[in-house]
């Protein structure tokens, strides 16, 4: 699971991992899912070029990539409240309130899309 959860293992590893556990052991209980979740949320920041994102407070923090302008106001429209730090390229996000665990993790997924995947991907719009 260790090997699987892994920044640099891909997906087929996790669907791996977790149709053994299901197999083995039955539906796996909702925190492994929420683990397997996590694990993908920090390999999709790690392959966007994200130097950490961390829950601060009220706010998700994002460093490591630069945000160029058309970026910058997509955070303002998309998230009320967010602010740029351009000399630490750092991005503050208010945080949803009275969201689940798992509703987090797909919100953080969400934000990373929106504001640092390629346009030629198709970020998902904002929920």
């Amino acid at each position: 699971l260790s090997t699987a959860t892994a920044p640099a293992s891909d997906d087929a590893a996790l669907d791996a991992v977790l149709d053994e556990l299901a197999d083995r052991y039955g539906d796996p209980p909702a925190s492994v899912l929420t683990l397997l979740g996590v694990s993908r949320l920090r390999r999709q920041a790690q392959k966007l070029g994200l130097s950490d994102v961390v829950v601060m407070g009220t706010n998700l923090r994002l460093v490591g990539l630069d945000l160029p302008d058309s970026r910058q106001l997509r955070l303002q429209r998309m998230y009320p409240g967010s602010k740029w730090f351009g000399q630490q390229r750092v991005a503050t996000v208010p945080l949803p309130t009275g969201a689940s665990d798992d509703d987090l993790v797909a919100w953080v997924g969400h934000v990373l899309t929106n504001l640092y995947a390629s346009e030629s991907v198709g970020a998902p719009s904002a929920q």
